[in-house]
Order: structure tokens, then sequence, then C-alpha cells
């Protein structure tokens, strides 16, 4: 049976767009090595938008290759506040 370990939560590099934030996506090789090994990792994940009550859980996706491979793909949209929490 699997077993899974909580990392995070990671701030997501962004820079200001004209309506939203918008990830950085020149500054997501320092994100991963920042990150250690998790880059090569695979498992859960979670991105969510901090608000004024606290944290809300935005997407939850399964990275079956790897997370570098996978996490940051569907992220062709403009997101406000992200952080990710990475479960491997």
């Amino acid at each position: 049976m699997p077993t899974f370990e909580v990392h995070g939560p990671f701030r997501v590099p962004t820079y200001n767009g004209k309506a939203a934030k918008i990830v950085d996506s020149e500054k997501l090789a320092t994100f991963w090595q920042e990150s250690g090994n998790l880059g090569a990792c695979r498992g859960c994940y979670v991105f969510a938008i901090r608000a004024s009550k606290g944290i809300r859980p935005h997407y939850v996706g399964r990275a079956t290759k790897t997370f570098k491979q996978e996490v940051f793909f569907f992220l062709r949209t403009s997101w406000k506040n992200t952080n990710a929490v990475l479960q491997t």
C-alpha cells in the first residue's frame, strides 16, 4: 500500500497581468530547485487560492509521470494568489 507525505505549501512564482496574477514560467526552474527533489516525484497535488478567510482549494491533480512534467501543464490561465501543496 502506498504511503503519502505532505510537502508545502509552496508559493507559485507569478507576475501581475492586466486582470490577475499569471504564473511566471521563467522562474519555474528556480521553483523546482527550491522544492528539492519533488520535481522528480509522482503523486497528488493541490492548487489553492488564498482568500480573506483562509485558503480555498481550486484544483486537485495527480501526476502519473513526475510533478515537474505535469503540475504546471494545465496552468495556461491566470491565477490570483496561488499556492501549491504537493503530496508524494
